[in-house]
């Protein structure tokens, strides 16, 4: 839905099906379901206010974005679809207890918030620098952009911490968990490679874990 029609659903569906395409790629050539729907609502300016963004589902996403025309909008619409999808392993399918039995009414956080976001975060614009979508300058620009973001929060809570009381105590480190937490996922993903000599990923960590 765009109130001034100023962006449409055939021009967001080039970019989605981009990300789409690579993501089956990273995830061995098949995607965890066989469909999926982007549902997009746009905002004007004047009527945005500071919040907009994503919430997942197990086979669609809704988008709250703001109205504006151009490049810019389209690779935001595939940057939040990517990172969207793959909450279909995270927290969607790799989850707590805490999470398959939420209770809405009085939430108990879990430790793993962290992993959720952090490692979906990763994982989106990872698939974007493997297929091509990003350059190589735009994958570091990322990598540092979250370095860089991150060192303004506290260096001294653990990611599993702030997780764990994310509602209270340390509700202004939840955005940390998309930069530290995607550096964290990109230490883990390294150190596999290593340990593996290239054999064994981050991506085939989820996979297990996913099926056990």
């Amino acid at each position: 839905y765009s109130p001034s029609k100023a962006v449409n659903a055939h021009e967001c569906m080039n970019y989605i099906s981009e990300v789409l395409d690579a993501t089956s790629d990273y995830l061995g050539g098949k995607l965890p379901v066989e469909k999926y729907a982007v549902i997009i609502y746009c905002v004007s300016l004047e009527n945005v206010g500071n919040s907009y963004g994503a919430l997942e589902h197990h086979r669609s996403t809704v988008l709250y974005m703001p109205e504006f025309e151009g490049e810019r909008f389209y690779s935001s619409v595939r940057d939040i679809t990517a990172h969207e999808f793959f909450h279909i392993i995270t927290p969607l399918n790799i989850h707590s207890e805490m999470i398959n039995d939420f209770n809405f009414i009085d939430p108990e956080m879990s430790e793993h918030i962290w992993l959720y976001e952090g490692v979906t975060e990763y994982n989106g614009h990872l698939v974007q620098a493997r297929s091509g979508i990003y350059s190589l300058e735009e994958w570091v620009d990322v990598i540092k952009e979250k370095m860089d973001e991150a060192e303004g929060y506290n260096q001294d809570i653990p990611l599993t911490v702030a997780s764990k009381f994310t509602l209270d105590f340390f509700k202004d480190e939840y955005l940390n968990f998309y930069q530290k937490g995607a550096l964290a996922a990109m230490a883990i993903d390294l150190k596999l490679m290593e340990l593996s000599e290239g054999k064994y990923r981050l991506v085939n960590l989820l996979e297990e874990l996913g099926t056990t």
